[in-house]
């Protein structure tokens, strides 16, 4: 399964994207663990959409998972930080996870 990444504004245009991606499924935790709050709830087969305070702690949750990742996932990974970080930063932007 894999995602297609989406920065959207308020009114739903987009600003970035990303090309589907699976570099994400092993990184996602069950969401009873306890050291993610947020990254858990991405949904591989739905939508998730996370708000600029939401971004902000996606972003650091996927920078401490990035350790568990593949050498060759570790660029798209970082990319999806910044598109978290860009979100986190503008309070108008929403990151957006487009499953299958």
């Amino acid at each position: 399964m894999s995602l297609r990444i989406r920065l959207e504004d308020e009114h739903g245009y987009e600003v970035a994207s990303m090309d589907r991606t699976s570099v994400l499924n092993p990184l996602i935790p069950s969401l009873d663990d306890e050291q993610y709050t947020l990254l858990g709830y991405i949904d591989l087969d739905g939508d998730t959409i996370f708000g600029a305070g939401q971004a902000a702690v996606l972003a650091q949750e996927l920078s401490r998972a990035k350790v568990n990742a593949y050498p060759d996932a570790l660029e798209s990974i970082d990319q999806i930080i910044a598109l978290a970080n860009r979100a986190a930063a503008d309070g108008s932007l929403y990151l957006k996870f487009l499953g299958d």
